[in-house]
């Protein structure tokens, strides 16, 4: 039987602001990673949009055009969450 809770040991003293530090930075790192994926799939979606209006597709040009209002999507709720922790911060 422990006397203390091991995962205790970051919630307070010393190692606190340490343990936020890392956290933040592991979340920053993950966003950052995903903000890149995001980028990437709209990059490839973008050229499969104006092969599809090239030749003449209107039903794939369609559903690229949903695919990229998706992405664009996702770019405003990434900005969003990055502006909200610079705030907040």
């Amino acid at each position: 039987m422990t006397l203390y809770d091991p995962y205790d040991f970051f919630k307070g003293g010393p190692f606190a602001e340490t343990q936020k530090i890392i956290d933040d930075f592991a979340n920053s790192i993950t966003l950052s990673f995903y903000f890149e994926e995001c980028a990437r799939q709209q990059i490839l979606i973008e050229k499969e949009y104006l092969e599809a209006i090239l030749n003449g597709d209107e039903e794939l040009a369609e559903e690229k055009r949903q695919e990229l209002n998706m992405c664009e999507g996702a770019f405003r709720i990434t900005a969003t969450l990055l502006d909200t922790e610079a705030n907040i911060s």
